[in-house]
């Protein structure tokens, strides 16, 4: 009996050891709910002004008039932004969709509503505001409850760069992108604290996780379903990504992929910026992987994938 316990002692430890400067193995229980509603994670007292919306001209007006601390409740329906039009720039450009741009506020579908955010706008791919749908610039915001759609034209439909950022409760469809990373693109604008939690990535939906990230990240208790992705993503090569990305202190629980959905690690192997991808193992964000796919970049960096079975 000593000989087992000693055994899956020293087995316990390695699995430890696995799980690479604290992050946490995924749970073979799956991801969790959360035991209170948006509301009462959310309360109305932790913010200085409500405003409640429901439709699409309703919140763009009140993402026009924002404030610090305000919390914007969506009731029930479909939220189509395509006629939206930003009246404040953010890195030198204009007409945002839906830009968040004041700190310490929350976006998010009163309980047990079902609130859909799309675009069918026909706007060309083009800068930076004309990429994105929902477009997170400053700290402490929180997106809870939400169902996200695409906009027309296929890029991200929600871009997360500023710090401490939370997703709650969402559900990407119709291929929808998540995308976290810092734009100003220096050492010491980096994203430092992010939260995405209680989400759902369905078939075709990614989440991103690249430049300028690293820190307090906390990923947990989400759902890809078959055909759904979460890149990981510390090439520099091409320009775009000069500071890297750092996930040694990340933190992965209770993931669930779906047979047939991905990770996907991207990184230049000797730079030590992205040494924390070179040696993470999948098994902390899912246990469900198979072998590793090797390929290489465009820009030389290697790429590996790992299909859940």
């Amino acid at each position: 009996m000593k000989k087992i316990s000693a055994v899956f002692l020293a087995i316990m430890m390695l699995f430890a050891f696995a799980a690479c400067d604290g992050s946490t193995p995924a749970d073979e229980n799956g991801p969790k709910m959360p035991e209170a509603p948006i509301s009462e994670r959310y309360p109305d007292s932790d913010y200085t002004k409500t405003v409640n919306v429901k439709n699409a001209a309703e919140l763009t007006n009140a993402l026009n008039e924002l404030e610090s601390g305000t919390k914007i409740v969506l009731a029930a329906g479909e939220y189509d932004m395509k006629d939206s039009v930003m009246t404040d720039q953010y890195a030198g450009q204009g007409n945002w969709m839906f830009l968040v741009n004041e700190e310490n506020v929350a976006i998010v579908s009163a309980d047990d509503a079902d609130v859909t955010i799309f675009s069918t706008d026909e706007i060309p791919n083009g800068v930076l505001a004309t990429q994105d749908m929902i477009t997170v610039v400053a700290d402490n915001v929180v997106l809870a409850g939400l169902k996200i759609g695409t906009r027309h034209s296929d890029n991200k439909a929600v871009d997360v760069i500023g710090n401490n950022v939370t997703i709650d409760s969402c559900t990407f469809i119709d291929g929808a992108a998540l995308y976290i990373a810092e734009y100003d693109q220096t050492e010491e604008n980096t994203i430092d604290k992010a939260t995405v939690q209680y989400s759902t990535f369905e078939k075709n939906a990614t989440v991103s996780i690249t430049s300028g990230v690293s820190g307090d990240i906390r990923f947990s208790d989400n759902t890809f379903e078959n055909g759904s992705s979460l890149y990981l993503t510390g090439s520099r090569e091409s320009g775009w990504n000069p500071t890297g990305i750092d996930v040694s202190s990340a933190v992965f629980t209770r993931n669930a992929f779906e047979a047939g959905s991905m990770l996907r690690l991207a990184y230049e192997a000797e730079d030590p910026q992205n040494d924390s991808l070179a040696s993470l193992d999948p098994s902390v964000i899912a246990d469900n992987f198979g072998a590793a796919e090797e390929t290489v970049g465009d820009y030389g960096e290697t790429i590996k994938f790992f299909i859940a079975n």
